[in-house]
Order: C-alpha cells, then structure tokens, then sequence
C-alpha cells in the first residue's frame, strides 16, 4: 500500500504545480494574443512543461529528505479508505495503459505512412539544403515524398526527415513549406510534442492538459507562421500557399494530416495571429519576462507548501493510526522477551537498512533473515515505540531493539501490533525484525 501512496502523492503534487504554471500560462496568453506575439507565447508553454518536472527535481533532491524525516507512515488503514486508494490507482493505470495503447497505434500508422516513401528530387533537396544553411542548422535533415502525405510534415528529433506529398510545387512554393519545416526544427517541436504527449498520458485525468496539449500544437504553428513572415516572405504569400494546398488536398484515410491541412477555420485563426498589433514590442517582451517569473516562482511556491503540508498531515496521521495500533494491540497482553544477539542471530542472515533518517519500515524479509536498522542514538528513560502490520497476517515474526550492550528485547509480533521499549541505557540502539518462518513476510510501519 505504501508504494500506492508514493505515487499518488507524487502524481496529485506535480498535477498541482503544473496546473498553476498551465493556468498562469493561459491568463498571460490571453493578454499577449492581443499584442500579436505568437513566439513568445509559445516559448512561455514551454515552461509548462519544466512546471512538470522542477517539481519532480525539487521532490528528489530536498522534499524526499524532509518527507522521509517525518514521524512515520499512515499505518492502517480502514477497508474503505484501502479500497479507494486502489481503485484510484487502478482507473489511472488503465487510463494510462489507454492512452498509450492509443498513441502506438497512432505511431504505427504513422510508420506505415513513413515507410512508403521515396527521396525527393536533386532540385528539391537542393533547394532545403540552401535554406538550412541560410538558417544556421547544421543537422543532416533528409527529404522524402510519399503519396500517402497529405500535407507536409517533419519528424524526428535524432534522426529528422521531412516529408512533402506529391504534387507539382513551384519553386518559390517549396521554399515557404521548407522554411516552415526547418523553422520548427530550429523550435525543437519535434521533442516538445512527444513530450507534451508524455504529460499527457500521465495526466490524462487533468482537462487542463488536454486543453493546453492541443493549443501547443496550434502555437507552435503559430509561432513558424509568424518566423517565416519575418524572414521577407509576406503574409498574403505565405498563408496563400497554405490555402491552395489545403484546396487541393481530400483527406485520406491512414495519411498523416496535421493542423497544417485542418481547414479554413484552423487557416482563419492563424490569419488572425498575424494580424495582431505589432507595436510596443518592450511592452510584450516585459509581459512575457513577468508570467515566466510568475509561473516559475508559482511553480517553487506549490511545491514546498504542498511538500511541507503533506509532511504534516502524514504526521498527524501516523499518530492517529499508531494510537489505533496500540488500542489494537492491548487487547492481549505484550510479552517482553529477552536474550543475546550471538544466541538468536545464530544461523541466520543479518541484512543491515543503512538509511539512519528514514523511521519509517516498509520490509520484505526472507526465511531465516534478520533485518536491522542503522544505529540512532537514545537516552535512559527514554522509550522506543515501535508500529506496523505483518503480511501475511497468520505469521508471527520477532520485532525489538538491539541496547548497547548487544542485549536484545523483543515481542512476538502477528498482524497489526505496537510495543514501547523503556530504556534503561544510554547509548546506540537498533530496531531488528527476525523472520524465522519457511515463508517470505513483509512488514509496513515505524519507529520512533
């Protein structure tokens, strides 16, 4: 149950920080759309992604230390609270497996289209070569055509192709469905939108992701649109190209048609974009710096008041549960046994948990093995309250603390149980569980 409720709480806490840099990025949108910027408006989404995995990095390196300093784990668990966290966690799994089941096939008919295919002609390539070089790009690109292609597209991150269908293009038509394609390998588009599809596939349960998903493949249109109108092809010749194609184009089944070849809607909005205000170009550069701050520091913000209040509502649970424990466990009386680690350990393998931070236990112990704690220090008349759940539920197993004197004190432990050590030592102690059955066993709980 403990490994359900690492990931749920990992995937509800990057959700979150995502969704604020997602709802950020849709506000300023809004305002920078009306200034004509479709570059910067793009770049911004871009950051949504990083919204998605700053939190992962700053869980790893900082929260996980200070999730795992916390008292303990939320140790029991009523039937209810267990069936829902399962079923949670199996409608996500099958939303997942779904959605990628859905993007091999997408894959695999767009391999199909891939494979029947053909280099283009001298004059064509020729014609690529001179805008990549006129573009800066560097990275060997190769040009296809197939007559399963409706409209051009590019593909690829380490190994790039572009294809084109076929048709007779004059030469200037041809130099503006390049630049268009180079344009978005200068963008990187061919990782972002196998990225954004991750995140999408991990999220399905989030409308914001598919909302922003889809208009990510539009900005990113967009955004060559406004590139390759920079570069002294208007915007009358450039979107006349695009219109011609899409009136010659039908669509065919199992061909790969993006937003390029949607129609004149999709063509009417691109139109749009263009047309926005291009003047006071300091004020949308300062627009685009503030939302990127706002969605960064927003981000930084969720995730530490997330991780911080997750840390103490597990706190506050684990002492509720192992009060339960202890109620549970009252109902027969505790016996404290005792002896020396060379007679009980005899003949058995130790394994020693080498994570001194960590108090909470979530172990899988073997036949005839002997799981131990690193040392942590205690005080006399201290005590050492111990918690947890043995699975299977009929086998008993021997839980205690190892004194500095290398004494042993434990209880025989079966299903749900609690015990407190009082301590008549200073020193190191350790917590050890001893499996001396035939079978495996897996004990969940802590220490403190």
């Amino acid at each position: 149950m403990i490994w359900i409720i690492n990931i749920g709480f990992f995937l509800g806490l990057t959700c979150l920080t995502g969704s604020i840099c997602m709802a950020v990025w849709l506000a300023a949108a809004s305002i920078l759309q009306k200034r004509g910027n479709a570059q910067a408006i793009y770049r911004l989404l871009k950051l949504v992604m990083w919204g998605y995995t700053i939190p992962l990095l700053y869980l790893v390196f900082f929260g996980w230390n200070r999730f795992m300093t916390s008292e303990g784990w939320v140790l029991i668990t009523t039937p209810w609270i267990d069936m829902i966290l399962r079923i949670c966690f199996i409608l996500w799994l099958v939303g997942a497996i779904a959605y990628a089941v859905f993007q091999f096939l997408v894959s695999w008919r767009f391999r199909a289209i891939c494979r029947n295919r053909f280099y283009a002609t001298v004059e064509t390539t020729a014609i690529m070569d001179r805008l990549k070089k006129e573009l800066g790009i560097r990275k060997n690109i190769v040009l296809y055509q197939g007559y399963r292609v409706v409209s051009p597209f590019i593909c690829g991150f380490r190994r790039t192709e572009i294809y084109l269908p076929v048709g007779t293009l004059s030469r200037r038509e041809l130099e503006i469905v390049l630049r268009h394609e180079l344009i978005h390998h200068i963008q990187k588009d061919t990782f972002w939108k196998p990225a954004f599809s991750i995140v999408n596939g991990l999220f399905w349960f989030n409308p914001l992701v598919w909302r922003v998903s889809r208009k990510m493949q539009r900005w990113a249109e967009a955004s060559c649109d406004e590139a390759c109108c920079k570069d002294g092809i208007s915007s009358k010749e450039y979107f006349g190209v695009i219109f011609d194609m899409i009136k010659s184009e039908t669509w065919r089944s199992g061909a790969c048609s993006p937003l390029w070849a949607e129609g004149e809607n999709e063509l009417m909005w691109r139109i749009r974009c263009m047309k926005r205000d291009q003047k006071d170009k300091r004020m949308k550069s300062w627009a685009a710096v503030a939302t990127a701050v706002m969605m960064m520091v927003g981000s930084c913000i969720s995730v530490c008041a997330a991780t911080l209040g997750t840390n103490g509502l597990y706190d506050g649970l684990f002492r509720d549960t192992r009060d339960q424990a202890r109620e549970a466990a009252l109902v027969e009386e505790t016996v404290e046994h005792t002896g020396t680690a060379d007679e009980l350990f005899e003949g058995l393998t130790i394994e020693e948990m080498p994570d001194a931070r960590s108090k909470s236990i979530d172990w899988t112990i073997r036949s005839m093995v002997v799981k131990k704690t690193a040392y942590f220090s205690r005080n006399s008349g201290d005590t050492i309250d111990v918690a947890g759940i043995v699975s299977p539920k009929n086998i008993t197993v021997q839980v205690g603390i190892i004194e500095p004197d290398n004494h042993l004190r434990y209880i025989d432990a079966t299903g749900t149980f609690a015990h407190s050590f009082k301590l008549t030592k200073k020193g190191s102690y350790k917590v050890y569980i001893e499996n001396l059955n035939s079978v495996t066993v897996t004990v969940s709980g802590a220490y403190d």
